[in-house]
């Protein structure tokens, strides 16, 4: 996902969390981009309706804007003074639980497709997201990021263009077959479908 700003190296990255709270994925975006890409210069901005997380960001280091996600007159951009093109990825994270319907992802898919945003990093609590497919109606890119072997888990997804999935997605490049350690480990929790797997294999034997 962050490829491109790999290649350069340096210059300004502007990431937004939506429902961003106190900036725990924002703290976790800076501890990637330490470890991966030092010279970086990070602006993190967590977007939220509740004005209380707004002392508990500024001692994390980062910007806080209040913003309601379902006020239909204002919009992630707007309420930051940002133009198009000045911010480069949206982050939302357990959000979605509350606010898949039309207008969420009506939303999304302007930001991606016109106001310049490159990808919007989704993380959920279900393995089903039904914000992945109503994207993907909407003629988005989505890419889930978690093994489908064992079925269905769409808690981790990229969502994003066609054009930036071909350019940094799905481009033949051994940067794409690296493996690296998660910055926090065992994030996310799948054992549990092994398990469950191995439950039900069981079970059908000794049917």
């Amino acid at each position: 996902v962050f490829d491109e700003i790999f290649k350069r190296g340096t210059g300004t990255v502007r990431i937004a969390a939506i429902g961003g709270g106190p900036g725990y994925e924002l703290l976790a975006t800076k501890l990637f981009f330490e470890e991966r890409e030092p010279d970086v210069e990070l602006e993190l901005i967590s977007l939220d309706v509740c004005a209380a997380w707004k002392p508990y960001t500024e001692l994390l280091g980062f910007r806080f804007i209040q913003y309601d996600i379902n006020d239909e007159g204002s919009s992630p951009l707007q309420v930051a003074g940002l133009s198009p093109g000045d911010l480069h990825f949206c982050i939302v994270s357990c959000v979605m639980i509350y606010v898949t319907n039309h207008q969420t992802l009506d939303m999304f898919h302007k930001l991606i497709h016109e106001d310049g945003v490159s990808a919007i990093l989704l993380s959920e609590r279900g393995e089903r997201t039904r914000a992945c497919k109503m994207m993907e109606d909407r003629g988005g890119s989505v890419i889930r990021l978690i093994d489908q072997t064992y079925g269905t888990d769409e808690r981790q997804a990229v969502l994003c263009s066609d054009e930036f999935r071909s350019a940094y997605l799905t481009a033949p490049d051994a940067r794409h077959q690296k493996e690296f350690e998660p910055t926090f480990p065992n994030v996310p929790y799948e054992e549990h479908k092994h398990e469950r797997v191995s439950i039900d294999r069981s079970s059908r034997s000794h049917r």
